[in-house]
């Protein structure tokens, strides 16, 4: 999403940003040029409304309507902006800070692994 919309910044704008610098655009909605704040609202929403089309296609293609499931956990990066876009799936949640939950998820993982393998170690 991030590289979609610095590739946009820089055709509009003749800015080369990092990824870090696009997230904190989306995040502001503005981008600063020649010390100026330039709205990019109308960059962002069509980039942000074609990926989450596509990941809401694939969800229903791995979860149908999802009736079944407890909730629908949005996490990652992109999280908090592309939230607003599953309402298809009413019990979709944007996690609290969801650009670290999925680190913080793979550390409980980690940590369940670990803590398996000890028990399987003593127990030889």
């Amino acid at each position: 999403m991030n590289g979609l919309l610095a590739r946009e910044i820089l055709d509009r704008y003749g800015l080369e940003l990092a990824l870090h610098q696009v997230d904190e655009c989306v995040r502001s909605r503005s981008v600063r040029v020649f010390g100026k704040r330039e709205d990019i609202g109308s960059i962002i929403e069509p980039v942000l409304k074609g990926v989450a089309e596509q990941l809401i296609s694939k969800a229903g293609t791995l979860w149908g309507e999802g009736r079944d499931l407890d909730m629908v956990m949005i996490t990652g990066g992109g999280g908090q902006a592309l939230g607003r876009y599953f309402q298809v799936y009413p019990h979709a949640r944007v996690v609290p800070d969801p650009a670290m939950a999925n680190a913080r998820g793979f550390l409980k993982y980690a940590n369940r692994v670990f803590r398996s393998e000890q028990r399987s170690q003593g127990a030889g």
